[in-house]
């Protein structure tokens, strides 16, 4: 059960909440403010749990951060809480991608939802250009948020979001609007053992979909074998660029950096959990 009154007091809410999106713009406004974007557990090899009470746990009574499943998933059962109507979408990261790089899987979420105004899209869980307000599910018109100027467009059914950085534009992901229920509960599974996160996330992600099973061949059109053979070739390599840095993190200075990060990761924690723990003891109003 959603203790959705501890959720308000750990973003700072103080609002008459509503299934609305004068709500929904308040929310996605503090819950990042509040609850970063971390990944320490990944880094120290620790499991991650993505069942509500356990991100109850951790990103409301703990005070600790989460990555986009944690976050967007805490975040989605919120707003089902409020009365929001709200779908789990799957992008493609294109943040800091170079240009010519294989596409990568879908393993970024965020979320749709339904308002009398329209459709909306919502994601507090982005790591690299965070959107800090909902955008209207709209191609071709630019919104102003306040982290940056935002547009959606379209392009042989794909939704791309885009970031208007000086004079130019630069993609953030890339998604369809197709829900993604069945998918990202397979995702999860991946992602409750992901001892490498620290390893790039596209190559992490990419080793995941190299190592699916092929589905049988249901059509043997040229078109769909050579669309066949290209995935094929964009696994292997992947498959090599991750070889390669793991070949280099096992080197011994990589090492040490890996425990003096793991070392940091466990102090971080520690704070995070003594903030917890002052703000939840009782105040003495004397």
């Amino acid at each position: 059960m959603l203790d959705i009154e501890a959720y308000f007091k750990r973003i700072g809410y103080k609002g008459i909440p509503a299934a609305d999106l004068s709500t929904l713009r308040a929310l996605h406004a503090l819950h990042p403010a509040a609850i970063v974007f971390e990944n320490l557990d990944p880094l120290l090899g620790r499991p991650v749990p993505l069942d509500l009470p356990a991100l109850q746990a951790k990103l409301v009574a703990d005070r600790r951060g989460g990555y986009c499943f944690e976050q967007n998933t805490l975040f989605k059962a919120v707003l089902e809480k409020l009365g929001f109507t709200v779908s789990t979408l799957a992008a493609r990261v294109r943040w800091m991608v170079p240009a010519g790089a294989p596409p990568n899987p879908r393993a970024h979420m965020l979320l749709k939802v339904e308002l009398d105004a329209g459709a909306f899209l919502a994601d507090v869980g982005f790591g690299g250009l965070l959107a800090s307000a909902p955008l209207k599910l709209t191609t071709d018109v630019e919104q102003e948020t306040p982290s940056a100027v935002l547009r959606l467009i379209e392009s042989d059914g794909f939704v791309t979001l885009q970031a208007r950085l000086a004079s130019d534009w630069q993609d953030v992901y890339r998604f369809t609007m197709e829900p993604q229920v069945d998918r990202f509960r397979g995702r999860q599974l991946v992602h409750l053992h992901a001892s490498e996160i620290a390893l790039p996330q596209r190559l992490d992600g990419a080793a995941v979909e190299a190592g699916r099973t092929r589905q049988s061949v249901e059509q043997t059109s040229r078109s769909t074998l050579r669309q066949r053979s290209r995935r094929r070739e964009d696994s292997r390599q992947r498959g090599r660029a991750r070889r390669d840095l793991e070949d280099r993190i096992r080197s011994r200075p990589a090492r040490r950096a890996r425990q003096c990060l793991r070392s940091l990761a466990r102090e971080l924690i520690s704070v995070f959990a003594d903030a917890g723990r002052a703000n939840a003891a009782p105040h003495n109003t004397r």
